[in-house]
């Protein structure tokens, strides 16, 4: 399942999305049920995927196949915000009306802007990002910028790779040991378009001297794009 969900098998989504939904809809073994439907969610693409996620969201209790709990469901809306950003509104509704008595509810409303249709939202949640005050719960922090840089939006994200990089020698010294790693992660992997290569390689190029150990956490989180 974990290689289904994977860049490699997701460049071929309808064929992925079959496999995996094949798996969660007729094994006999709860927990490769939950993993496919996991990496379903992952790989979503397609229409039909849109609308099979949406329903399952609108009616949790209905679904067969696999127990969803307050994760899976918040997971549930940011997949279906990034698909279908006319249901932006609809899900922050929902979803918090769900959470509303969950410690859940302050992580899924301080990530969710992260997903807006509104490109000016999302600009104004990344700046923020850029303010370490606003990275002190570094989890969150993290996942909102993987939203900000999903595939789905990676060309309108393209601005956000060079500040982002240029605050991450401030985010290793006030941040948790993992977390530039994290951070890079987060910035990169969903890009794959030249532009993101050479804006990459350009700053390196202008920063020769740069952290050796920063350095590396760049080139590690950007290969995929210099193997383009």
């Amino acid at each position: 399942v974990g290689y289904l969900s994977s860049n490699i098998f997701a460049s071929h989504n309808r064929a992925t999305e079959a496999i995996l939904k094949g798996i969660y809809t007729q094994s006999d073994s709860p927990f490769k049920r939950s993993m496919a439907f996991k990496a379903y969610v992952s790989v979503a693409r397609s229409q039909e995927a849109k609308d099979e996620l949406s329903k399952v969201w609108e009616n949790p209790d209905s679904f067969e196949y696999v127990s969803l709990g307050q994760r899976d469901l918040m997971d549930l809306s940011y997949k279906l915000a990034l698909l279908d950003p006319d249901s932006y509104l609809h899900l922050l509704e929902v979803q918090s009306l769900r959470l509303s008595s969950s410690p859940r509810l302050a992580e899924f409303r301080w990530v969710f802007p992260s997903l807006s249709p509104s490109e000016i939202t999302r600009d104004s949640v990344f700046n923020s990002l850029l303010e370490k005050q606003n990275r002190s719960t570094e989890p969150w922090a993290a996942q909102a910028l993987g939203f900000l840089n999903h595939e789905i939006r990676s060309e309108q994200a393209l601005d956000y790779i060079l500040p982002g990089l240029e605050v991450l020698e401030e985010v290793h010294y006030t941040g948790d040991i993992f977390f530039p790693a994290r951070w890079c992660s987060a910035l990169l992997s969903g890009h794959s378009s030249d532009s993101a290569y050479f804006i990459v390689n350009g700053f390196l190029e202008r920063n020769r001297d740069y952290n050796p150990l920063l350095k590396n956490k760049i080139l590690q989180q950007s290969q995929h794009l210099s193997r383009k």
